[in-house]
């Protein structure tokens, strides 16, 4: 199946074409009003619904001459035994391409979420949950957000502060003013006086260039010594925020769809999500050129069925381990508000991290 970059398809300028006829066109509008009727309702549309909702001055009859042929071309489906007609993944693959329009928030809506995130602009930590929090409310379906990624930064300060015996934390102040943080468990007890030795060396070494390795002196502690020194080398080298996590948010949504009444389709994908499994999937899923995506139906290499959706966009510089955004549903997903809501959140993301790492 083919999967989608929303605009990717706008240039293919080549010979001229002729018009569509009348009926091409009319087909084109019966399918995009049985799209946007099924997903408000989750109801089979019928031929005089069709003819209702979209003005159509034609009869019933012609309307489902049009839904007979598009359910020929795999467009729509017949709901069970009912006589009306439901969107199928090639249906709504050719409304999200060609047929939907324009997705964008106005300009007072983009003005609020850029607002909600310069709020938070200082705590790296709670973008994520701001993300998620913002796209499930907008688009009633569940929402994912991986941790931001932040570069290498110069160090210009270092601190250890013991929390417990086994549990110390690692404050790391580079260049700009970032403050990252860390709350590290230990492979052996420790105490404050050799905490102390320990800071005062690899500070010496760390603000001079120089890789953090544990002197001599802490050899006695070696083990605990070690922990500190591998997580002070992940954040020198950016990597992850360490206070922040992928986030989810809004699974009741997903659990609330007709579509997934039946407990054993989403199982499956509730389990990929607690593993952390299905994040990574995702991630796999965009290119590096890419902008808001959308997968339907089990399209790309992100491991759902038939039945599924996603709208999914980066954030983040390119080559610098972006992080991504995007909402989860059934294949009836809101795909005009999603895109333009999940634009509007990757480029606050991306005005925050390019912020942190500049």
């Amino acid at each position: 199946m083919r999967s989608g970059t929303v605009g990717s398809r706008a240039a293919h300028a080549a010979a001229p074409r002729r018009a569509p006829g009348q009926a091409v066109v009319r087909r084109a509008r019966v399918l995009k009003t049985i799209v946007e009727a099924y997903t408000r309702s989750a109801q089979p549309v019928s031929s005089a619904a069709v003819v209702r909702l979209a003005g159509l001055s034609v009869s019933t009859a012609t309307i489902r001459n049009d839904m007979a042929t598009l359910e020929r071309d795999g467009m729509i489906e017949r709901a069970h035994a009912s006589s009306g007609r439901v969107p199928s993944a090639r249906g709504y693959r050719r409304f999200v391409d060609q047929l939907m329009g324009p997705a964008s928030l106005d300009a007072a809506q983009e003005r609020t979420i850029m607002h909600q995130f310069h709020q938070v602009e200082a705590h790296a930590a709670e973008w994520p949950g701001l993300a998620v929090a913002l796209l499930s409310r907008r688009v009633g379906a569940a929402a994912i957000a991986s941790a931001p990624r932040l570069r290498a930064a110069a160090p210009r300060r270092l601190d250890l502060r013991l929390l417990s015996s086994r549990r110390v934390q690692l404050v790391l102040v580079v260049a700009g003013g970032e403050v990252r943080t860390r709350s590290i468990g230990l492979s052996q007890a420790v105490t404050p006086s050799w905490l102390d030795e320990l800071r005062a060396s690899l500070a010496r070494r760390v603000l001079a260039g120089a890789p953090p390795y544990a002197p001599p002196a802490a050899h006695a502690r070696g083990r605990a010594a070690q922990d500190i020194c591998d997580h002070l080398r992940q954040m020198l080298a950016g990597g992850r925020d360490g206070r922040a996590a992928d986030r989810v948010a809004g699974l009741s949504a997903l659990l609330a769809q007709p579509e997934f009444r039946d407990a054993r389709r989403v199982r499956g994908v509730l389990e990929s999500i607690e593993t952390g499994a299905l994040v990574q999937q995702l991630r796999r899923s965009l290119n590096e050129g890419a902008g808001v995506r959308v997968l339907v139906g089990g399209e790309g290499d992100f491991g759902l069925t038939r039945g599924w959706s996603a709208v999914l966009a980066p954030y983040g510089a390119r080559g610098s381990g972006r992080g991504f955004v995007g909402v989860l549903g059934p294949q009836r997903l809101p795909y005009r508000r999603a895109v333009a809501a999940v634009d509007v959140v990757a480029r606050a993301m991306t005005n925050l991290t390019a912020a942190r790492t500049a």
